[in-house]
């Protein structure tokens, strides 16, 4: 399916400041809706963990199921897919409802099955140490999660096709170095961050694209001939179909204009992480398992 007319364009994409702010909405919202649901005493006899937490949680976790594909050797797709639908899942849902270290790895295991990668639940579960049924029991609770919308369109293609399109000319290898290092900035900046719904797989391409070619050899072989960010977001600006997937229709200056912009609010999205040490972690992931074991006693 084309990129435009998609479920990932059409349903699950924040893409300005009004619609991030439907995003945060839409987590407190299932915050509350989970806190309601466990009973009067639950709720005030054990301590839930707070809505920054709750994100805070989701980053550590998607790190680790970044950490654990590559110890399987899951390829680009399988990880970028099983990232999104990690935190697509959070948007209309609350870790005070499923337990991310659960989610995370129901994630992985339907991710490769629907990239034609299978890895059985059994091998994921001798990995990342979850019991294979639990895994297997999550499977439709994520699927209802992300509403059956299972197509994902990576950045990783559309970076090889950004590369392509705007240094067709250029050397192969130094091609093949600067998707690497592409590669390399989206699994460490984008994968585990809220940029998957907030910006286009283009947008998040041509920023990877930008890291990759500023940190390596120009396509002529001499590093001092590097192009700029403001030269590649022009290119990218004058490519007619990288305007049409990326959602930036107009044309010339005000095109660059935008794109810088697009730009800029990735760089904010992406050192906006929320970052936990670990010794935080296991404090925060201890009281929401006890919030959660109390809250099905409290409901038998």
């Amino acid at each position: 399916m084309d990129y435009p007319t998609s479920s990932q364009r059409q349903r699950w994409l924040f893409k300005n400041q009004e619609e991030l702010v439907r995003l945060d909405g839409l987590r407190e919202r299932s915050r509350e809706a989970a806190l309601k649901s466990k009973k009067k005493d639950t709720a005030e006899s054990c301590d839930a963990i707070s809505l920054d937490e709750e994100k805070r949680l989701i980053h550590y976790y998607a790190l680790k199921l970044i950490e654990l594909s590559n110890t399987i050797g899951s390829p680009d797709n399988v990880v970028c897919t099983a990232c999104t639908y990690f935190l697509r899942f959070y948007v209309h849902r609350s870790c005070l409802e499923f337990d991310p270290q659960y989610i995370v790895l129901t994630c992985l295991y339907l991710a490769s099955k629907i990239e034609d990668c299978y890895v059985s639940a059994e091998y994921i579960h001798r990995q990342g140490g979850m019991p294979e049924e639990i895994i297997l029991k999550f499977e439709i609770t994520v699927l209802q999660g992300l509403g059956f919308d299972l197509q994902v369109h990576p950045p990783h293609k559309a970076l090889w096709g950004l590369i392509e399109a705007l240094y067709s000319d250029a050397d192969e290898a130094w091609k093949k170095n600067v998707l690497k290092k592409g590669k390399v900035f989206l699994e460490n900046n984008i994968l585990m961050s809220d940029a998957l719904v907030l910006f286009t797989p283009g947008q998040l391409a041509l920023k990877s694209l930008i890291s990759a070619v500023t940190s390596s050899d120009s396509p002529t072989g001499g590093a001092e001939d590097a192009d700029s960010a403001d030269s590649i977001v022009q290119k990218a600006a004058n490519f007619a179909e990288f305007g049409r997937v990326s959602d930036v229709k107009e044309e010339n200056v005000q095109t660059e204009a935008i794109l810088s912009n697009i730009l800029d609010a990735i760089d904010r999205t992406v050192t906006g992480n929320p970052v936990m040490k670990e010794e935080d972690v296991k404090s925060v992931d201890r009281r929401l398992k006890l919030f959660l074991s109390s809250s099905k006693k409290s409901n038998k």
